[in-house]
This record gives C-alpha cells, structure tokens and sequence, in this order.
C-alpha cells in the first residue's frame, strides 16, 4: 500500500513542480493561463490479511490541496470484505460486504497547507492470508 500512496502523491508533486517552473520560465509564444495539474493511473497493491482478517494501513503525505478520485478492488484473496478508507482532510469511504472484484470509488482531500493524513483498513472473512488488489485514480 506504501508504493501506491507513494507513486500517486509524486505525481502530484512532479506536476506541481512542472506548473512551477513554467510559471517561472515563460517562453515568448508561452500563453499565461497556467493550467492546474491534472493525471491519474492505476497501481497494483499488495496487503497482508492478519490472524483476525485485518489489515491497516496509514502514511502521511503532501497533496497540495487536491482532491484525489479512486476507484478500487481486490482481486484476492475469496473473502468477504469490510473497508475503510479515510483522510484527515476529508473524504474516503466505507463500504461493508465487499467480494472480489467489486469495484467501490471515493475521493481523498488533502491539504495544501499541510501534510495530510490516509489510514486504509480492512476486515476480511479470512486470515492469515496476503491478498492483492488495484486502485485507479486521477486528480
């Protein structure tokens, strides 16, 4: 879950740095209207399932006042899922009786004063077990 909050939140951040620099640098034919960073994708993520079925999750990262949009599923393990995602500055979600490849979508806000914190947990029917997913998001 690490490399996903990672990679999303430094693509905001290499966007915010591109739009920074243009501003800085403006070219002769270079318009002045300075558009707002805007990208998405999809990451693969890997979690372990405890002894209780649990799994959590929680970074703090600068987000730069974005509202980031997700859709996300498990792939595996075959359980029944209860997730939770939240941020400190608003938005997430909680969806009970989820199955495998059941898509369920949110929004993160984040600050752009400060670092913004992100817990993910999960509850499954099953334990001890590593289970997989993938989230597509854009901002």
């Amino acid at each position: 879950m690490e490399k996903v909050f990672k990679e999303i939140f430094q693509a905001i951040q290499n966007d915010i740095q591109r739009n920074l620099e243009a501003d800085n640098n403006p070219t002769p034919d270079d318009s002045s209207d300075v558009s707002a960073p805007q990208g998405g994708g999809t990451i693969p993520f890997d979690f372990q399932l405890d002894s209780q079925g649990n799994y959590h999750f929680e970074t703090k990262r600068y987000g730069g006042g974005f509202t980031i949009k997700f859709c996300a599923y498990i792939t595996d393990p075959p359980a029944t899922y209860s997730i939770k995602v939240a941020s400190s500055d608003g938005g997430g979600g909680q969806w009970n009786n989820v199955v495998v490849n059941q898509k369920e979508c949110g929004s993160i806000d984040t600050s752009l004063l400060h670092k913004t914190t992100i817990t993910v947990d999960l509850h499954a029917s099953v334990a001890n077990q590593s289970g997989h997913g993938v989230i597509e998001y854009s901002y």
